[in-house]
């Protein structure tokens, strides 16, 4: 073939991968083929189309796009789609062409980690580590896949790790290289740090491999050169490489004092090294810090906005002087549920929770919180590093779910502090958190309720709907809905006009609706509760849900009388409320939503005849 046809082909074809990409975004790609609803549940004729994206025949791999186009759209099909694509993507013999499709279509399944069992052999993982560096870039990025799937097991992460530790010093790595081995080696080492040590695989440590390590560590340094002579210069580079090798040795060192099995070990060869003197400031300094991660430490995170503002770490049990505060902080006493601080600039002495965000202590600083974490090991602190450089947003929701798990088992009103902090953590945490709390606390009467609304503290579960106005997701319905039902929730009154709970209900259904959307929305049509007591024009629940209803099923509002009240009450927070104008209106809603019902049994009827 020509050259020129062969740029031209090489053209056509990245086209028309742009084509199905754009296709696969916009959800609208034009089946190929029809597939049979025995083939859309069958895994192995997945595996067979996605074996043809391999193909030589350019129109056999255009054809198995198309299929798989297809049959991402079945709702049906998706989750075993889901798991043949992702089990495709962990393998490292799959071409580059094919990989970048089959990345295209993940994003828009199901997301699935796949559970491996099996045995994987020393020679496979050798290959496979050979291979990050390898020859082609298909080849790399499958041998990364492929590694990146394994480490989820701890006792192949114990072994990926040891492989890595040498091929992470090798000064040639490219940079595309050299990232793809680092993410590897932070999941594979996050992943054995947080496991059972039952399950770990590390060959055996000789003493004489630690007496190694702390050799190089406190071998001596060449003098400082004076001059720019040759002699000098060589003295310079071998003080640089006898420097490298310190790093080395500490890196390999910590290595070993986080395995429980080996702490003991590492830590009083460590000490005897410190004992015995005629050590330089720099060997000794580093010495210091491996015999310090012995010890038992805690970690102090401050947050706001999602994000961690300030973090120190802090040594259990000895006062330690933060830079730039007015006094030294110590904790004495640190467990998994509770932490005793006696002295901090910020926190009072007192006991704080463990592991999960609390309020900041000062009302001044009410958009703050605090987290706490027990760093009871070497191995425990150095999990926490790896956990730090983690995905944030993930441990935003993760710490939310233990912050309001530990809430609803503690069986008690949230005080006013708490309240405010739900606005800082995950939305979908909090809408599931609230579903539970209204249910099955009381809401608590104050000492002084007249004082507490003059403040702006009302009724706390009118507080917390309030919140789900602006934040809530459809998780938190079902809950608010039973403690209307239940009589758990506060009516509107003169002091408090509006009606939060249905104002958060429809407000949750008009942004975040959920599954059963529908069928809320139909049963409160003929509600005609108002959503705020005392106002110029009335909104009701049964207008607003109906607003919402007919506007999911693209229906103007106009051609049954619905009007938007403009509310400054329900505006404030992000409320909505309609009303029917005229008021016969509703009727005719009513009407509508009942042939509505009607269609799906009348077309399943006429099927059957």
């Amino acid at each position: 073939m020509p050259p020129h046809w062969r740029i031209l082909a090489t053209v056509v074809r990245m086209a028309i991968l742009v084509i199905v990409a754009f296709c696969l975004v916009d959800n609208r790609a034009t089946p190929v083929c029809s597939a049979e609803p025995a083939n859309a549940t069958n895994s192995s004729k997945f595996t067979e189309i996605i074996g043809r994206l391999d193909d030589d025949d350019f129109d056999v791999r255009e054809r198995a796009v198309a299929d798989l186009v297809d049959l991402s759209g079945n709702a049906a099909a998706s989750d075993a789609l889901a798991k043949a694509v992702r089990a495709a993507l962990d393998r490292s013999d799959i071409s580059f062409e094919a990989r970048c499709r089959l990345d295209v279509l993940a994003r828009h399944l199901p997301q699935i980690k796949l559970g491996f069992r099996g045995k994987i052999t020393d020679e496979e993982l050798d290959l496979l580590v050979v291979q990050l560096d390898g020859d082609t870039y298909a080849s790399r990025v499958g041998a990364a896949a492929r590694l990146a799937s394994l480490v989820e097991r701890a006792d192949i992460a114990c072994r990926v790790v040891e492989r890595l530790r040498p091929l992470r010093r090798l000064p040639t790595l490219s940079r595309q290289t050299r990232e793809r081995v680092e993410s590897i080696w932070d999941h594979a080492q996050l992943v054995w740090l947080s496991s059972d040590p039952r399950t770990w695989q590390w060959p055996a440590v000789e003493q004489e491999q630690i007496d190694h390590w702390l050799d190089m560590l406190v071998r001596t340094l060449p003098p400082s050169p004076a001059d720019a002579s040759m002699e000098e210069t060589r003295a310079r580079l071998e003080r640089q490489r006898r420097l490298a090798g310190r790093e080395t040795a500490q890196a390999e060192l910590l290595g070993l004092l986080v395995r429980d099995d080996l702490t003991a070990r590492v830590k009083s060869a460590i000490d005897e090294r410190l004992a015995g003197g005629r050590l330089d400031d720099d060997a000794r300094q580093r010495l210091t810090e491996l015999a310090a991660w012995a010890r038992q430490w805690l970690s102090l995170e401050s947050w706001t906005e999602h994000k961690v503002v300030n973090l120190v770490e802090l040594p259990v049990g000895t006062p330690f002087q933060v830079t730039g505060a007015a006094k030294a902080t110590l904790f004495d006493q640190v467990d998994e549920r509770q932490a005793r601080c006696v002295s901090d600039t910020g926190l009072p002495p007192g006991n704080y929770p463990v592991g999960v965000l609390f309020p900041h202590p000062s009302p001044l600083r009410s958009d703050w919180q605090y987290l706490i974490i027990n760093l009871e090991s070497p191995r425990a602190r150095l999990a926490y590093h790896y956990r730090l450089k983690g995905d944030r947003d993930r441990r935003m929701t993760e710490l939310s779910e233990r912050t309001l798990a530990r809430l609803i088992a503690e069986k008690r009103p949230l005080t006013h502090a708490e309240f405010i902090m739900l606005s800082s953590l995950d939305a979908h945490a909090v809408s599931r958190f609230a579903a539970k709390y209204l249910v099955t606390m009381g809401d608590p009467t104050p000492r002084d309720r007249q004082r507490e609304e003059s403040a702006g503290r009302g009724s706390p579960h009118a507080s917390l709907c309030n919140l789900l106005v602006e934040i809530g997701t459809h998780e938190a319905v079902p809950g608010i809905l039973a403690a209307i039902q239940a009589g758990k929730l506060p009516k509107p009154s003169a002091q408090s006009p509006a009606d939060w709970p249905w104002a958060a209900v429809l407000a949750i259904l008009a942004t975040d609706p959920g599954p059963d959307a529908d069928q809320i929305l139909g049963g409160l049509l003929g509600r005609t509760n108002p959503l705020v007591l005392g106002s110029n024009i009335l909104s009701d629940v049964g207008a607003t849900a109906a607003a919402v209803l007919l506007d999911r099923h693209k229906v103007p509002l106009e051609r049954f009388g619905l009007e938007l009240v403009d509310d400054p009450l329900l505006a404030e927070f992000g409320g909505i409320g309609y009303r029917y104008n005229p008021p016969e209106m509703r009727e005719k809603v009513l009407r509508w939503w009942q042939q509505q019902q009607a269609a799906p049994a009348a077309e399943g009827a006429k099927k059957q005849r």
